[in-house]
C-alpha cells in the first residue's frame, strides 16, 4: 500500500471521529477509544511511516494518546482529531512546497511510490 493511500486511511478514520459531535453520533466512546488506539499504535510501527507529519509525529502520538484516554467527551475527542488532520494537512502542504521547488527535489516523480523511503524529507 502507497504512502498517500495510508494517509488518506488515516485521515478518513479521523474524518469520522471529527464528525462525531454530540448533534451527530454515530459512534460511542468505546468506538472512538479503538479507533485512536489504533492510530497510535500505527504511527509508532515502523511498518506505515512515513505518513507525512513526521517533523511533528510526536504532537500527533499525543493528541492520539488524549483522543484515546478514557473520560473524555465527543467534543473533547472531535477537536482533538480536528487538531491532528490540520497538522496532516500542514505536512501534505509542506511536502507540495518541497517537491514543487526544484532546488530542493530537482528530479520530480509522478508517484510517491517512486521515492525511495529513504529519500522522502520528513
Amino acid at each position: 500500500m502507497s504512502r498517500t493511500n495510508r494517509l488518506e486511511g488515516f485521515k478518513s478514520i479521523l474524518q469520522r471521529i471529527k464528525s462525531n459531535s454530540t448533534e451527530d453520533l454515530k459512534l460511542t466512546h468505546k468506538e472512538v477509544i479503538a479507533l485512536a488506539t489504533s492510530l497510535l499504535n500505527l504511527i509508532e510501527s515502523d511498518d506505515i511511516a512515513p505518513l507525512g507529519f513526521h517533523h511533528r509525529d510526536s504532537e500527533v502520538a499525543v493528541l492520539l494518546a488524549w483522543l484515546s484516554a478514557k473520560g473524555l467527551n465527543h467534543y473533547y475527542r472531535s477537536f482533538l482529531a480536528k487538531e491532528i488532520l490540520a497538522i496532516i494537512h500542514e505536512g501534505e502542504e509542506r511536502n507540495k512546497s518541497f517537491y514543487s521547488s526544484p532546488d530542493k527535489y530537482p528530479a520530480m516523480v509522478e508517484d510517491d511510490e517512486d521515492i525511495p523511503e529513504d529519500k522522502i524529507p520528513f
